[in-house]
Order: structure tokens, then sequence, then C-alpha cells
């Protein structure tokens, strides 16, 4: 059986990709094949050397793509993020396979695909875990208010429906749509063209920050939906994840110095196994996150909610972070 894997990147997120690589390779080894599309937007020549000789040494296959051919269709604001955030929308031009899991470079892989990718998705166009996004943010890419709104840091994709469905032609309308700045950019495309299509998996293959930090009543209610995943599923996603999305917020990240994360374990033991063992770099939080931080630390939760009911609401920057 044949894996298929994406990752998109630059110079600065490819060892974080290199170390993600590591942790898929070592708990996916009951696959025969693995391949990896590595959609690239400026690496160095030493960079993409450096993660072949990785997939080699796990008797593994990569095939480095230009994000510049892969999104030469769009014309996007590269100045606040790269344009390889879109590049997933035209993973469809990979035309010898029909389906594909993108994996965003800050992601360890904690457990085996195995099931997921048996799983029928024929029916579906995507499928992943709930993010937390508010109303506000949903309402403005055509989703509803109780209606599922994935994260796309973990996407399984169903590339042919994407080909026989014009999705491609359809994110391009729709980024056009939005003058090339797109709410939560290839997450609100894929969102805004792919509701009603979209399957719902457990959150293990996406733990995310709030599913850490809140419980599920909680979250429902910061996400003012009826229903989401139960204390079960969440619970079961903290002690078994398959995929750990090291996304921002009140903690920062593993790879940097004095991380709060309480799973950081999970990454540092597949960085010692990588090139970038034991390096750390000095990222420290942002003013908006320290500023989550301390509100999570002091406030009750019923005053940390409303607080961020009423940050969603206004026209500025949500009080969301990335949890």
């Amino acid at each position: 059986m044949r894996l298929n894997i994406a990752y998109a990147c630059g110079e600065e997120y490819a060892r974080h990709a290199g170390v993600s690589m590591i942790s898929l390779f070592e708990n996916n080894k009951d696959f025969d094949e693995i391949y990896v599309y590595l959609i690239d937007n400026g690496m160095t020549e030493d960079t993409k050397n450096i993660l072949l000789e990785i997939t080699n040494s796990y008797g593994r296959n990569a095939i480095i793509k230009s994000c510049d051919d892969l999104c030469k269709q769009i014309s996007v604001n590269t100045e606040k993020y790269p344009i390889s955030t879109y590049s997933k929308l035209f993973l469809g031009q990979l035309d010898e396979i029909d389906k594909i899991i993108y994996l965003d470079c800050d992601t360890s892989v904690t457990g085996s695909f195995k099931e997921l990718w048996e799983l029928d998705i024929s029916g579906y166009y995507v499928a992943g875990v709930w993010d937390d996004a508010a109303p506000r943010l949903k309402a403005v890419v055509g989703v509803n208010g109780n209606d599922p709104y994935i994260n796309c840091g973990f996407v399984l994709m169903n590339l042919d429906s994407w080909r026989k469905y014009r999705l491609e032609e359809k994110s391009i309308e729709f980024i056009n749509k939005y003058n090339g700045d797109v709410p939560f950019l290839d997450q609100g495309v894929v969102n805004g063209i792919c509701k009603n299509h979209t399957l719902l998996l457990e959150p293990n293959y996406n733990l995310m920050s709030y599913m850490l930090m809140f419980k599920a009543n909680q979250i429902e209610m910061l996400c003012r939906v009826d229903k989401m995943y139960t204390q079960r599923e969440i619970d079961n996603a903290i002690d078994n994840p398959i995929v750990i999305h090291w996304v921002n917020g009140c903690y920062n990240r593993p790879w940097t110095k004095n991380c709060t994360h309480p799973l950081k374990e999970r990454y540092l033991y597949y960085l010692e196994m990588s090139p970038w063992a034991s390096q750390f770099l000095d990222h420290p939080l942002s003013k908006q996150t320290k500023f989550l931080r301390f509100l999570y630390l002091v406030l009750p939760f019923s005053l940390f909610n409303f607080l961020r009911k009423v940050s969603d609401n206004s026209k500025g920057k949500s009080l969301r972070g990335k949890y």
C-alpha cells in the first residue's frame, strides 16, 4: 500500500518539515511505499539535499515540486504570507495519485495513518479536524455557525473529486473574489468551497492547543456551536494523538527555548533523531500571545469567553491567537 504526503515550505520552515518527516516515517512503517511531495518555496539546494537524505535513509521516496509552478495561476499578497500557504489547493495537478494527506511543517506524526488511509472518502472532497474558528470568521467565507470548519494544517484530500468537480478552478475564483486576501488564507478557501462535502475526523488526527486548554463544553461555548467534540474524544486525542499540530497561542513552539507546551517531549524525541538535534531557536512569544496567555491564566473561563466574544465581533484582531 502506498501513502502520499505533501509538505510546503521555504527555507525557514524546512527543518521543521524534516523533523515532521522523521516522525512520519517512524510511525508508518506498515506502509509498503511512502511518497512525500515537497512543495519548494525557496529552499536552498543544501536544504533540499538534507530532506532527500532523510527520505532515502528510510527507504522512502521524495519528489520536489516548485511552488511557483504549482501556484502560477493565482495572485495573492505574499508580503504577509508565503504563496506556498495556498499550494494544497493545486495538488490535483499530481494526476498520478487519487488522494493525499497534506501536513503543515509544524506537525509531529505520532501514530499510524493506516486506518485513515483505508477510509472510504469517495463521497467527500476533504477530511479534517474541527478548528476553533469564531462564527464571524466562518460566516465571511460562507460557512454557517453550526457547520464544520476544519483546520488545514492536516487535511486528507480526495484528488479525484478535486479534479472531477474543478475545485482548483473554484479555488482561483474564490481567491479572486477576495482580491487575493481570503480570511485565513487557504483554510478559508478550503472551507468555503468544500462545505457540505467535508468529512469530520476525530481530533486525534490534528491535536491543537485549544484541546489542551479547554474542556469540550468550553470549546463549544468559545466557538458558539451546539455540538463539537465530546470530552471523551478530546481526552483520547490528548492520550493517543496521531498528529500533534504545534500551533501557537498560549504555548510557544517546541523548537524554541523555554517551551511551555505540555507535550513538547513528543517533538524533542524526533528532533534528536534529526540533523538539527539539540538546536533550539530563540523566538519569543508575540505580544498578542503573551496577552492571551495572561488572560487565560488569570481570568475565570466565563470572563475569558466574554472577552473573546467581544473581540471576535469587533473589526480588529480577533482575541484567539492560534490555540
